[in-house]
């Protein structure tokens, strides 16, 4: 089974082999069963889980491997990025934030297509909620930073994460000062000229014109008059 990668069945084998007689060829026994353990663990997390009862069982791959063989470096390595994981998707779940953050980036950093993608698409969710809470606080450059953070990443659909960066960026622009209209200028009254009643007064004003109409008044008294 071991020669044919019968994985699980070549498992159960030397498993079995090892409690009937755990000095039957000690080294070589443990160091099958740990290669057997690692290669069904690095190949599930390179696939996406169908639950999460996958990852309790992948987890405890890498710890059986570190019980028999306590200085193996991989299974360490394995071990404690499976042990980020499941706390930033944890810290997800109850809306800590920035701990998920901080724990699925760590693990995204090491390994980008951990979990068969799985691990890509919860950080994405993840930068996602923290927009929209910086956004609902009024930080809006600090919400700009993480939409973009999410636009970044090689998800399927990031519609969301460019729609949330349109819309932000639109809310930081800085509205327009509106011009003032100029205040109209009342024009100036013309002069008018002189009254064609005065033509012949020589610019006396109205008390020459009054004058005139008395001395008319004389001139049509007869003379007996006197």
């Amino acid at each position: 089974a071991y020669d044919e990668q019968k994985w699980d069945e070549a498992l159960t084998q030397f498993e079995e082999l090892r409690a009937l007689d755990s000095n039957y060829e000690q080294d070589t026994v443990v160091d099958r069963i740990v290669e057997i353990y690692l290669t069904l663990g690095q190949q599930a997390v390179s696939e996406r889980p169908a639950s999460s009862n996958d990852l309790t069982t992948i987890q405890e791959y890498f710890r059986k491997i570190l019980r028999l063989k306590t200085g193996d470096e991989i299974a360490k390595v394995e071990n404690d990025l499976l042990e980020q994981y499941l706390l930033g998707a944890r810290s997800l779940t109850q809306g800590s934030l920035d701990q998920a953050v901080n724990n699925l980036k760590g693990v995204y950093e090491s390994r980008p297509e951990y979990l068969g993608g799985l691990l890509v698409e919860q950080l994405y969710s993840a930068y996602l909620a923290m927009g929209d809470r910086a956004q609902a606080n009024g930080e809006f450059e600090a919400a700009l930073n993480f939409y973009r953070e999410a636009m970044n990443l090689p998800v399927t659909d990031k519609s969301l994460a460019v729609k949330n960066v349109t819309k932000v960026s639109v809310a930081m622009a800085p509205t327009p000062t509106p011009t003032p209209e100029p205040t109209p200028v009342p024009e100036k009254p013309v002069a008018a000229g002189p009254s064609s009643a005065y033509a012949g007064g020589g610019g006396g004003g109205g008390g020459g014109g009054d004058a005139s109409a008395v001395g008319f008044a004389i001139a049509d008294k007869p003379l007996s008059a006197y």
